[in-house]
Protein backbone atom coordinates (compact mmCIF):
# COMPACT_ATOMS: atom_id res chain seq x y z
CA UNK A 1 0.00 0.00 0.00
CA UNK A 2 3.08 2.33 0.86
CA UNK A 3 4.37 1.75 -2.95
CA UNK A 4 1.06 2.97 -4.60
CA UNK A 5 1.06 5.81 -2.17
CA UNK A 6 4.55 7.00 -2.89
CA UNK A 7 3.95 6.11 -6.90
CA UNK A 8 1.01 8.10 -6.84
CA UNK A 9 2.79 11.46 -5.17
CA UNK A 10 5.70 10.37 -7.72
CA UNK A 11 3.48 10.97 -10.66
CA UNK A 12 1.80 13.72 -9.44
CA UNK A 13 5.06 15.42 -8.95
CA UNK A 14 5.85 14.82 -12.40
CA UNK A 15 2.46 16.37 -13.74
CA UNK A 16 3.44 19.02 -11.70
CA UNK A 17 6.77 19.78 -13.53
CA UNK A 18 5.41 19.35 -16.55
CA UNK A 19 2.64 21.60 -16.12
CA UNK A 20 5.57 24.07 -15.03
CA UNK A 21 7.54 23.26 -17.85
CA UNK A 22 4.93 23.67 -19.66
CA UNK A 23 4.38 27.32 -19.01
CA UNK A 24 8.26 28.24 -19.40
CA UNK A 25 8.00 26.97 -22.80
CA UNK A 26 5.30 29.10 -22.96
CA UNK A 27 7.55 32.09 -21.52
CA UNK A 28 10.58 30.63 -23.79
CA UNK A 29 8.35 31.00 -27.00
CA UNK A 30 6.61 34.05 -26.48
CA UNK A 31 10.23 35.91 -25.25
CA UNK A 32 12.05 34.32 -28.38
CA UNK A 33 11.85 37.54 -30.85
CA UNK A 34 11.95 39.77 -27.89
CA UNK A 35 14.86 39.76 -25.37
CA UNK A 36 16.40 36.58 -26.19
CA UNK A 37 19.05 36.25 -28.73
CA UNK A 38 18.49 33.62 -31.05
CA UNK A 39 19.97 30.39 -30.62
CA UNK A 40 20.48 30.53 -26.60
CA UNK A 41 19.04 27.22 -26.26
CA UNK A 42 16.34 27.98 -23.89
CA UNK A 43 13.36 26.26 -26.13
CA UNK A 44 15.73 23.06 -26.58
CA UNK A 45 16.24 22.65 -23.27
CA UNK A 46 13.04 22.96 -21.96
CA UNK A 47 11.69 21.19 -24.16
CA UNK A 48 14.41 18.42 -23.35
CA UNK A 49 12.96 18.13 -19.92
CA UNK A 50 9.31 18.11 -20.92
CA UNK A 51 10.42 14.65 -22.90
CA UNK A 52 12.34 13.44 -19.99
CA UNK A 53 9.53 13.91 -17.77
CA UNK A 54 7.15 12.08 -20.55
CA UNK A 55 9.50 9.49 -20.15
CA UNK A 56 9.45 8.66 -16.86
CA UNK A 57 5.65 9.05 -16.59
CA UNK A 58 5.55 6.74 -19.49
CA UNK A 59 7.50 4.14 -17.41
CA UNK A 60 5.93 4.57 -14.20
CA UNK A 61 2.13 4.33 -15.90
CA UNK A 62 3.42 1.64 -18.48
CA UNK A 63 2.11 -2.10 -17.23
CA UNK A 64 4.16 -4.45 -15.54
CA UNK A 65 6.70 -6.25 -18.70
CA UNK A 66 5.85 -10.37 -18.41
CA UNK A 67 7.91 -12.34 -16.76
CA UNK A 68 10.52 -14.05 -19.26
CA UNK A 69 9.88 -17.63 -19.23
CA UNK A 70 12.62 -19.84 -17.99
CA UNK A 71 14.14 -22.97 -19.68
CA UNK A 72 15.11 -26.24 -18.51
CA UNK A 73 18.89 -26.09 -19.75
CA UNK A 74 19.43 -29.71 -21.82
CA UNK A 75 22.86 -31.37 -22.02
CA UNK A 76 24.35 -30.83 -25.42
CA UNK A 77 24.35 -33.37 -28.15
CA UNK A 78 27.86 -35.26 -28.10
CA UNK A 79 29.28 -36.67 -30.51
CA UNK A 80 29.66 -40.87 -30.78
CA UNK A 81 33.05 -41.91 -30.35
CA UNK A 82 34.81 -43.35 -33.93
CA UNK A 83 37.39 -46.79 -33.52
CA UNK A 84 37.50 -49.24 -30.91
CA UNK A 85 37.04 -48.93 -27.01
CA UNK A 86 40.32 -48.96 -25.08
CA UNK A 87 41.24 -52.28 -23.53
CA UNK A 88 41.35 -51.60 -19.91
CA UNK A 89 44.01 -52.31 -17.75
CA UNK A 90 43.69 -54.33 -14.56
CA UNK A 91 44.47 -53.01 -11.23
CA UNK A 92 48.08 -53.62 -10.31
CA UNK A 93 48.20 -54.82 -6.41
Amino acid sequence: MDDLRRLSASLQDIEDCIDVNLGALAHCIRDCGRSSPPGDGAISRVLGNLRALAEIRNVLTAPPLPAEPTYEAEPAPTRPKRGRPRKQKEPSL
